[in-house]
């Protein structure tokens, strides 16, 4: 009878652990898919906080040359950038996680940038 009871449990605690396992696997598969989508969103909101710095730096650089430099600078930087997301992607990192990134620091540099024109 002891045997039984053993077997039988036994058996539940094998089937218990597929089930966990298996709910586990779906939710590592769900949250893989899902990555992507939330890189999406953070480069995104990223690249709206670098557009409205650049639109308030544009408004206080006075200069009209100074300002063409820093447009030209600026249309040179987003071409590193995703230049430079794409290398890293190639070498197996995150693309949309390189840009991400890439854009945060630029816009530290940028906030630096605002602040030191008079």
């Amino acid at each position: 009878m002891n045997t039984v009871i053993f077997r039988c449990n036994l058996i539940v605690a094998i089937l218990l652990t597929m089930v966990a396992l298996t709910g586990a696997f779906t939710n590592a598969a769900m949250v893989q898919t899902d990555l992507p989508d939330v890189a999406e969103a953070d480069f995104h909101k990223a690249d709206a906080q670098l557009n409205i710095l650049y639109k308030e730096t544009l408004k206080v650089i006075t200069q009209s040359d100074t300002r063409d430099n820093f447009i030209r600078a600026q249309r040179a930087w987003i071409a590193f950038r995703d230049a430079e997301a794409e290398f890293r992607a190639s070498i197996g990192n995150k693309g949309t996680v390189e840009e991400t990134e890439l854009t945060k620091e630029h816009i530290q540099q940028l906030r630096r940038l605002k602040a030191s024109i008079p």
